[in-house]
């Protein structure tokens, strides 16, 4: 980006000629673009495809602590709800700079607290207001990732919001099936046929012998009756 651009005033006119102040212009985009390139990173940096759902998490938030928005776009797998809404991260970048919490995690005062597993779905529930007491709700958000070549990617997001309780002691989360994405996967789950799987069974010394001895004491149809053998 030139440095003519970077100098103009929000409400200077627009570089493009167009007559308008730069800030209902171009400038959310020209935001956009200098976002990117101070911050050529790849997201293989943050989030290396062996990494466990845990250590996954940890530099997810870095992500979001960072607000680089960029590459936050690209933890989301293709066709989720999140790309088909934006398909094309300037337009994500710009809705989570004019409101942070929009962006999964967003906010500092997520709490993790739990994950589950199924397959190779990873569910990751957090809950943000806890500390807030300004609000009398909890949001809760629940992060369903499924593993990919490149690691783990999200491929959607419920959240749902709850009345605070007055005492922290009656505070409960709400059961991880209560989401749809998670009773979805349950139930896909349940409808695939289990395969058992196949397990080799080596032969314990002696048995033979033992079921040779037994089977000439008492053939097959013999009845043992008080320690005789009478036909049956």
């Amino acid at each position: 980006m030139s440095d003519a651009v970077t100098s103009i005033g929000r409400n200077d006119p627009c570089h493009c000629g167009s007559g308008k102040k730069y800030k209902k212009c171009h400038y959310q985009e020209d935001q956009n673009k200098r976002q990117a390139a101070l911050s050529p990173s790849k997201l293989a940096d943050f989030l290396p495809s062996n990494y466990p759902a845990y250590l996954w998490y940890k530099g997810f938030r870095v992500l979001v602590n960072r607000r680089d928005w960029n590459l936050l776009y690209e933890t989301f797998i293709e066709g989720s709800p999140v790309r088909e809404r934006f398909p094309s991260s300037d337009d994500f970048v710009a809705q989570c700079r004019q409101r942070a919490t929009f962006a999964p995690g967003g906010g500092e005062d997520y709490r993790l607290r739990r994950f589950r597993f199924l397959g190779d779905h990873v569910f990751i529930l957090s809950v943000r207001g806890e500390e807030d007491r300004t609000t009398d709700e909890l949001e809760y958000e629940l992060i369903a990732c499924r593993g990919t070549s490149e690691g783990l990617r999200i491929y959607d997001l419920n959240r749902v919001s709850v009345p605070k309780p007055e005492r922290e002691e009656e505070l409960a989360d709400p059961k991880m099936e209560s989401f749809p994405v998670v009773a979805a996967a349950l139930e896909a789950a349940r409808a695939q046929p289990v395969v058992r799987p196949f397990v080799r069974r080596w032969p314990i010394p002696g048995a033979a012998a033992v079921s040779a001895s037994v089977a000439s004491a008492a053939p097959m149809g013999d009845e043992i009756r008080g320690g005789d053998v009478s036909k049956g």
